[in-house]
């Protein structure tokens, strides 16, 4: 199936009818396969769809008053303990040009309201959005957190591809869940992924929240191809395959982060080692992937549309600029770059490369604001 009813370990909720969910979820699904067919003239799906909304409703009716005259009448054990309702997360995958991609899905209530397709920087993996994808389903919107190629549950890529490839498997993935237009957000690598989308497809995309994103000149995109190294702003490759007999390089990959606690750090820690996995099947093969410091955003920017909020973390950019990376300087280019570019930024000791974690309810409350603000 396309969502599976099989909550994450965050995603289930005190007080919740999942069996309720469960079936508002299908119906959801099945109305929209339903203007899906009419519109394409596939009308036997569209009079099979027609039948089981019928019945999933009828059935919604009479649920209750049978449960009584079967005698189910359980009643709550504490009627003053107040109900706390959050969005249940789902998890599902969609076969692509690329491989099989994974996402994590939080479905929101307001068919009005555009859903938000969330992609994560190198490294990570849909668990970047785990805390604050419920958060921002709970305004009453869809929100899709995915797994890029080659990270997290998502297979490697059958072939070598580029971020405007990658954003085409991303499409697929929207299609597949029956999302015409939608918002992107995307952290790092995943705001070229954003960019690709928005020049591209301007009809698809609404809008575009833009976290910690970096301009890199062409000039030292052709200085990093001619020495085959590169300067995205997380980790360094030339530290990725250094494997050591005594397993010491793992004692590395947590000190990297050892400023996070210890439970956000072996999650990122998992995530990073996916990834090293991947890329070394990758090389065995031959097969390549685009690196975000590659990507041409000064050309994709020229056809962008849609209102766009970039959001730079304070520590974030900061950390960049200690490693040479000159973070505050590329963010601000990019910025510059962008048309209908809003700005806003995070501080304090949490607006690090993982503020999506660590500062869940803050960047929320900024992405909501945003996109109330444009009626998104």
């Amino acid at each position: 199936s396309l969502v599976s009813s099989i909550p994450s370990n965050n995603g289930v909720v005190a007080a919740t009818d999942h069996t309720v969910i469960n079936r508002m979820t299908t119906m959801e699904y099945l109305w929209r396969r339903h203007v899906r067919s009419r519109t394409t003239n596939v009308r036997v799906q569209a009079m099979l769809d027609r039948i089981l909304l019928v019945f999933l409703f009828l059935a919604s009716i009479v649920e209750r008053p049978l449960m009584y005259l079967l005698g189910n009448t359980q009643q709550p054990t504490n009627n003053n303990k107040p109900k706390t309702i959050q969005t249940p997360v789902t998890k599902g995958t969609v076969k692509t040009g690329l491989g099989v991609i994974a996402y994590t899905i939080s479905q929101g209530r307001n068919p009005k309201k555009n859903p938000v397709l969330c992609f994560h920087a190198e490294g990570r993996s849909s668990d970047e959005y785990l805390e604050m994808l419920p958060l921002l389903a709970d305004t009453g919107r869809r929100v899709v957190a995915l797994d890029m190629p080659g990270h997290g549950w998502s297979e490697n890529p059958r072939k070598s591809c580029t971020m405007d490839d990658i954003a085409d498997a991303v499409l697929k993935v929207a299609d597949t869940l029956l999302i015409e237009q939608f918002v992107c957000l995307g952290n790092s690598m995943g705001t070229s992924i954003c960019t690709s989308l928005a020049s591209r497809y301007p009809n698809r995309v609404r809008g575009c929240i833009l976290v910690n994103i970096l301009y890199y000149p062409p000039s030292l995109n052709e200085e990093q191809s001619s020495n085959n190294t590169k300067i995205s702003g997380f980790l360094s490759t030339s530290d990725d395959l250094i494997y050591k007999d005594d397993g010491t390089h793992l004692l590395d990959i947590h000190n990297r982060r050892k400023f996070l606690d210890p439970d956000l750090n072996l999650r990122c820690i998992q995530s990073d080692l996916t990834r090293l996995v991947n890329l070394r099947a990758r090389q065995v093969d031959g097969i390549t992937m685009e690196d975000a410091s590659h990507y041409d955003l000064e050309h994709a920017a020229r056809t962008m549309r849609c209102p766009t909020l970039c959001v730079g973390g304070e520590a974030a950019l900061a950390s960049l600029d200690a490693r040479g990376v000159g973070g505050t300087q590329r963010f601000d280019t990019a910025c510059r770059l962008l048309p209908h570019c809003e700005v806003n930024s995070l501080t304090g000791p949490r607006s690090t490369l993982y503020l999506m974690n660590q500062a869940s309810k803050e960047f929320t409350s900024l992405c909501a604001g945003f996109l109330e603000k444009h009626s998104l």
